[in-house]
């Protein structure tokens, strides 16, 4: 596969709260609340505000982002970003004009503060319990979690405190071709 194509983009109009998973390349452009661990290239598009940690292969940032950010290979900094948070990878690369409020950590291995994207059994429990007791009404996540969504419902079942809990929804790529927009 090509690091550079994009398997996830979500939209300058897009609000989320709660935590996103991206196996593959994606660009975000939204408002986030939550956490975001990937395994490829992370890109904050200049419209994105985010409260979040990111967790990453290689992120690139344009927008503005509050939270710590750890990368296995690279953290790049752009002249629109504005960064309030920890930086830990083995480069940084910060551009003229970038604003940038933390403390940079630059060391090879960074695979002791990285968290794979895999989900386990214990993180599925986890992330049930949160959204519901958070008041999260619908927790997106991408198809190859859909395997986790029993568990996830089950979970939910058998505690039984709340009378409308939350929904995981799975979303795939959309690819447009021939297209103007």
């Amino acid at each position: 596969m090509d690091a550079n194509r994009l398997e996830a983009i979500l939209g300058a109009d897009t609000k989320i709260s709660g935590n996103l998973f991206f196996k593959g390349p994606a660009e975000i452009n939204s408002q986030i609340d939550g956490e975001i661990v990937g395994e490829s290239l992370i890109t904050i598009g200049q419209t994105a505000i985010l409260k979040t940690n990111i967790k990453s292969s290689e992120v690139i940032i344009y927008g503005n982002v509050t939270g710590d950010i750890v990368a296995k290979e690279k953290v790049s900094l752009k002249n629109t970003s504005v960064v309030t948070g920890n930086i830990q990878a083995p480069i940084i690369s910060i551009e003229d004009g970038a604003i940038f409020n933390g403390q940079c950590i630059m060391k090879q291995d960074v695979a002791s503060s990285f968290v794979k994207v895999e989900d386990t059994i214990e993180d599925t429990i986890e992330d049930a319990i949160e959204d519901a007791i958070e008041g999260i009404t619908h927790s997106i996540c991408t198809l190859e979690f859909e395997d986790h969504r029993p568990l996830y419902d089950w979970v939910l079942k058998e505690v039984g405190w709340w009378s409308e809990p939350p929904q995981q929804i799975e979303f795939a790529r959309l690819n447009l071709t021939n297209t103007v927009m």
